[in-house]
């Protein structure tokens, strides 16, 4: 059994092409991107990706906007705001949308509406990373008990072993 079985990675055929039409919106291969996007949207909803559908409309309005797609761009930002609705967005997924969302406000020469999304940004990047330094405490504080812990069964280990010692 392969490591995608085991996780159920692969009863998810959505998420590679999710991932190529990421790196298409990073590579400015637009056209491909909305196609990638157009093609596995319905999919990924259905295989449990709800959350990334407002943010992959966003990424669609932007490859629209680079295209001089304008109205297919602005009915995919107020679309991917609908979708932000009904979908339990994490935090990092939440910051990523609304910069997005500011860029294509900018491409669009909107600098009201991608001020206020850059300020959205930068609220859900903060949450971000104050989410990120919690964890981090709370990971540090359970090493440093498994190490307390582990330092006990150390010194009783050495201690058996003195005594067993046939010097």
């Amino acid at each position: 059994m392969s490591y995608e079985e085991l996780v159920g990675v692969r009863s998810l055929p959505s998420l590679s092409p999710i991932l190529l039409a990421h790196e298409s919106v990073l590579e400015r291969r637009w056209a491909d991107a909305i196609e990638l996007i157009d093609q596995n949207l319905a999919r990924s909803e259905s295989d449990g990706y709800t959350r990334l559908v407002p943010g992959l409309l966003a990424d669609r309005a932007l490859c629209q906007a680079m295209l001089g797609q304008v109205n297919a761009a602005d009915a995919d930002i107020e679309a991917s705001l609908q979708a932000l609705n009904s979908a339990d967005t994490h935090r990092d997924d939440l910051a990523l949308l609304f910069s997005r969302l500011s860029q294509v406000h900018r491409l669009r020469e909107n600098s009201l509406k991608a001020t206020e999304f850059a300020e959205r940004a930068i609220a859900a990047w903060s949450e971000v990373n104050a989410f990120k330094k919690h964890l981090m405490a709370v990971v540090l504080e359970s090493v440093k008990e498994l190490a307390e812990a582990n330092s006990g069964s150390f010194q009783a280990t050495e201690e058996l072993r003195g005594r067993n010692d046939p010097d």
